[in-house]
């Protein structure tokens, strides 16, 4: 990725910056019932949160979720970033580069040993 000019990087953000996250194409659409919604765990990001406890409790939820024609790790992916909140969500959006998280890779662990890291370190 090239160095952004001074001028990039001071320009007021729009709005339709890529987002960090790639969505995969779905054969099925994919809906999110604000029922659903509801019942995701949140996690802030603050010390003495745990980030593996999220995750359980993520996928819990999401296994209550199972329309036809998708996969459990798409619902997990899209459902991700909504129980993300407040700096959590800040990371997600402001500190990782766009295109960064794609379906398939490792984003859970990359989750926890970031959450980890700041939990433990204070960060």
């Amino acid at each position: 990725m090239a160095e952004r000019t001074l001028k990039e990087l001071g320009a007021p953000r729009t709005g339709e910056d890529p987002l960090c996250i790639v969505f995969p194409k779905l054969e099925n659409p994919l809906k999110l019932n604000s029922g659903f919604l509801i019942l995701l765990p949140k996690f802030y990001g603050n010390s003495g949160e745990n980030p593996y406890r999220l995750l359980k409790e993520f996928k819990v939820v999401c296994s209550s979720m199972n329309p036809k024609g998708v996969e459990q790790e798409h619902i997990r992916f899209h459902a991700f970033p909504i129980s993300l909140q407040d700096p959590a969500k800040e990371w997600l959006y402001e500190q990782l580069s766009p295109s960064f998280i794609i379906l398939g890779q490792k984003w859970k662990n990359f989750f926890l040993k970031d959450s980890f890291l700041r939990v433990v370190l204070g960060h």
